[in-house]
């Protein structure tokens, strides 16, 4: 009988020691990480690409492995994943070009000068536990702009609208309306948007007090393509926003006034509401009463008009701005002058409508844009298509006044003259 305890006990002993051995195994493992590997691993996406930013172990002479996959990387699915890049040992950082509306995950890996493959997979030091995506692309080949997190509040007399974007460098419009603003529609019924630059995250808005307001920002370029998408809660608010009339200071009125982009309209009551009779009014507010000419005067207005003519077919040549005769070293304007000057001609009008379209699109000062529809208007005008003239020589009307008017008289002497006929 003792024996059999003895037996028992060192059975159990015998099974007590391997179990431990190998849970120590297993765990052991787990821990255990062969050979150097990177660390600090960063993503960050920008409008058409992922960067990656890591740091490298000290004196490491190898080649840095850059992988992507579907999915977390681990030494699982690694051979179903893309090894894009072999980068040398001073690497710090690589940008990667993938598919849209994808979403990807990255692994940095090192070989030393053997070629040995040190397989580590270290979350938040070597590979990515996040999926990372690009913004989907428009029809146009622009990347279409997200507004999110559209927020109000009410600050100091002003209402502070905030927003994220996922192109920050992309021009936004601003739309105010005392209606909530759902549907493209909506839009009609708000004053006229307030544009703002790349990079603007936040607009405060001097409102008039006690009116309820609703908000919606939307890209700039987009919006004037027709390309418009109207997602309340995301891009324009659902919750109506106003300034409290007890809140309103004394100051208030003057920034007010100061920051209306057009002045209210001038109200000119010169008749009594209820018995339809003239006010005391300045006589300069009143139109003269209708008084019939006598026939000496009519007499000599009709000479006067004979001998008016009426005006010839204006005869108009392509202009080049004084400011594109001189070739820049670099930027904008050298590329505005290399297009333009000794290219502005009949024979070269197809080529250059597509290169000041195309330039148009990028982001340039206002100065260069309204350069740009000075030139394509005239191109339009010697096509015959006087309306879209009209619309680009209106860009330029600000900037170029004085050069602009002859060619805006002469496309509606052509409209007047195709309605004559």
């Amino acid at each position: 009988m003792k024996q059999k305890i003895i037996c028992l006990i060192a059975f159990m002993l015998c099974a007590s020691i391997t179990w431990a051995q190998n849970n120590d195994s297993s765990t052991e493992k787990e821990l255990i990480i062969q050979g150097p590997y990177v660390t600090k691993l960063k993503a960050i996406t920008e409008s058409n690409m992922i960067i990656l930013t890591w740091q490298n172990p000290d004196d490491f002479k190898g080649t840095i492995l850059v992988y992507r996959h579907n999915s977390e990387i681990s030494n699982d699915n690694l051979l179903m994943a893309s090894e894009i890049a072999q980068l040398n040992n001073t690497k710090l950082s690589y940008v990667d070009f993938p598919p849209r509306s994808q979403s990807f995950y990255y692994a940095i890996l090192l070989k030393d000068e053997n070629n040995t493959v040190y397989y580590n997979f270290i979350p938040a030091r070597n590979i990515t536990s996040t999926a990372l995506s690009l913004a989907p692309q428009s029809e146009s080949g622009e990347t279409e702009t997200e507004i999110t997190n559209i927020k109000t509040q009410v600050k100091d007399d002003y209402i502070v609208i905030n927003w994220k974007t996922s192109e920050p460098s992309r021009d936004l419009m601003i739309f105010r309306s005392t209606k909530a603003i759902s549907s493209t529609d909506d839009l009609l019924g708000s004053v006229s948007p307030q544009s703002l630059e790349g990079g603007t995250s936040s607009y405060s808005d001097a409102a008039i007090p006690g009116i309820d307001y609703y908000y919606s920002v939307l890209d700039a370029s987009q919006y004037k393509l027709g390309r418009i998408k109207i997602n309340p809660g995301s891009n324009a608010t659902t919750n109506a926003v106003s300034i409290p009339l007890s809140s309103t200071s004394s100051n208030n009125h003057e920034d007010f006034v100061s920051q209306r982009s057009r002045p209210l309209p001038l109200l000119s009551i010169t008749r009594d509401v209820e018995f339809d009779q003239y006010l005391i009014t300045s006589p300069t507010v009143l139109l003269p009463r209708k008084t019939e000419l006598s026939d000496k005067t009519k007499s000599a207005l009709t000479k006067l008009l004979t001998n008016v003519k009426p005006e010839g077919d204006p005869q108009m040549e392509f202009q080049v701005l004084e400011i594109d005769r001189i070739a820049e070293s670099t930027g904008a304007a050298n590329q505005l002058h290399k297009m333009v000057f000794n290219k502005l001609n009949l024979s070269n009008m197809e080529t250059l409508i597509t290169q000041l379209n195309d330039f148009q699109k990028t982001k340039q000062s206002d100065e260069i844009k309204a350069r740009v529809g000075f030139y394509l208007g005239q191109i339009y005008y010697f096509k015959g298509q006087y309306q879209k003239a009209i619309l680009n020589f209106i860009q330029a009307n600000d900037h170029h006044y004085t050069t602009v008017q002859p060619w805006m008289d002469a496309c509606f002497s052509k409209l007047m003259e195709a309605d004559t006929k």
